[in-house]
């Protein structure tokens, strides 16, 4: 090993530790800093003056992102290891940029990974070994027999790194840039917390203006991308196709495309060209294995032969709730060839956030996710391991000031949190809200005894109780029963909500 030093376009030196034992995709080789002060992408094929000053133009658009009203949240999330400067060494081009956090390493080191867990990051990054293109098809089963049990985290933290992908995807596509490769390759997630972080941002592109150099990831890009006579480039709506596979994938941990169909023909030597099959099933041929009228792409048995909630049969997408069975239809059945159908970055990530609030906690503590979603409150039953809901279920409808509803519910459970977003209409969950606000609570559910449920105000100064019209004061409770009505504000965005309860 032995350290090697550049100079960067802005005149700082740039350092890192030339080793055998670094990262390598397709186009990079990655190295770290001696101190593990950041990580530094050398290119292995020479670039020319336009990609130059592609890279460039990226790194000035780093101060746009982290230089408005929310850079300290981008600095944080989802979109973090942007480039920083760019530099020359030994005649090739490289560029600096921030390392990923330590949440997305490995704690413990996966069943059968060779590499040293250091150099393994993230949940996906196995996922998408395990997903590997074994026969032509993805299966998932291995990543539960390898991952560590405390590591493999629950549907609340894919619910909420799926959100934070989609902010990033959201912020990109309305700044007018594609990512063009949205895989499990180049998105890491810690389902512990519920964070993620897109990275491979040096190859973001601008349809049309700059392209992409790469198509994508096999199982991830679009069916327009496979066309034979005249297929897509990277675009905006090609990301959004890439975005609902792998918001499907971290949701059901199956594929929402590669089925046991067949398209190719057996060869003499008996051998069969899977990679051929793939192109079929994801472009030409693509049909989602859970269309509601066609039958004829049924998802493969492998991957779901060790874990039997990964079955759709048990787990069907649906599962989750209103919000997202719209999107995933309008993903993959009425978008699915039709590009301008697709849902939008924002709409997954709204759609996410609604869901979020539909989340309880399932009773059986060994249950393989540990959350589901409840919103057709006859059914009150975990979907993965068929433990009943036992209890009262308080749910909370939100209306406005002049009664209309909102169409957003909260499903309450002990130590819950009622955030700003709940109390007040125009401050919804995002990148724009100050810090203290998005992590703060004003509000916290209980219940005392197993039996009685309550509200204590932790801190809206002008809560009301509709129903008695006295005023809930900060550090006060107010006991939920059913039918009552709550008022969080006098600002003319606050919102009201009323008390319904379920499995009585």
């Amino acid at each position: 090993m032995s350290v090697e030093k550049a100079i960067a376009e802005d005149g700082t030196t740039v350092e890192f530790r030339l080793t055998d034992e670094h990262a390598s995709g397709a186009k990079k080789d990655v190295y770290w800093h001696p101190q593990n002060q950041y990580v530094v992408a050398i290119y292995k094929e020479s670039r020319n003056e336009k990609q130059e000053k592609w890279l460039k133009d990226l790194i000035a658009k780093r101060e746009k992102l982290y230089g408005g009203n929310s850079g300290e949240y981008w600095k944080d999330h989802v979109l973090d290891c942007w480039p920083e400067k760019s530099f020359q060494w030994n005649g090739k081009h490289g560029f600096v940029m921030p390392p990923c956090q330590s949440r997305y390493r490995f704690k413990e080191k996966p069943v059968g990974m060779d590499k040293d867990e250091k150099s393994v990051f993230a949940f996906q990054n196995l996922m998408i070994n395990c997903l590997g293109m074994e026969e032509g098809r993805m299966v998932a089963t291995g990543v539960f027999d390898k991952l560590p049990a405390a590591e493999t985290g629950d549907l609340k933290g894919y619910v909420q790194a799926c959100s934070e992908i989609a902010r990033g995807v959201r912020w990109l596509n309305n700044s007018g840039l594609a990512h063009s490769d949205l895989s499990c390759n180049n998105v890491l997630v810690d389902p512990l917390t519920g964070r993620a972080c897109i990275i491979d941002l040096d190859g973001l592109v601008v349809p049309k203006t700059h392209e992409a150099e790469v198509s994508g990831t096999h199982g991830y890009v679009a069916p327009e991308i496979y066309h034979k006579t005249e297929p897509s480039k990277p675009c905006i709506e090609t990301d959004l196709h890439s975005l609902a596979v792998l918001i499907y994938i971290l949701l059901f941990h199956r594929h929402p495309l590669l089925s046991k169909r067949l398209y190719v023909q057996q060869a003499k030597d008996g051998e069969i060209d899977y990679k051929k099959n793939i192109e079929m099933l994801c472009g030409q041929k693509a049909l989602f294995v859970e269309h509601p009228t066609d039958k004829s792409h049924p998802c493969h048995e492998r991957q779901y032969e060790k874990q039997h909630w990964i079955d759709p049969q048990q787990t069907p997408y649906t599962i989750h709730g209103p919000h997202l069975r719209e999107l995933f239809e309008k993903a993959f059945i009425d978008g699915l060839h039709k590009q301008k159908r697709r849902p939008t970055a924002g709409m997954w990530e709204s759609a996410l956030l609604q869901t979020r609030d539909l989340l309880v906690p399932c009773g059986n503590d060994t249950c393989p996710k540990r959350w589901y979603v409840v919103y057709d409150t006859k059914h009150l039953k975990c979907p993965y391991c068929g433990t009943p809901y036992s209890g009262v279920l308080p749910v909370l409808d939100f209306f406005r000031k002049d009664g209309t509803l909102t169409g957003h519910r909260l499903n309450v459970h002990h130590n819950l949190c009622l955030r700003l977003w709940h109390a007040r209409e125009d401050r919804r969950d995002s990148e724009q809200l100050p810090e203290d606000e998005r992590e703060g609570s004003v509000g916290c559910f209980s219940l005392l005894n197993n039996q009685r449920w309550y509200l204590t105000n932790v801190a809206l100064n002008n809560m009301k109780n509709l129903t008695t019209g006295e005023y809930v004061p900060i550090d006060q409770s107010v006991e939920l029963r059913d039918g009552l009505e709550l008022l969080f504000s006098t600002s003319d965005t606050a919102q009201k909500a009323r008390v319904r309860f379920v499995n009585r």
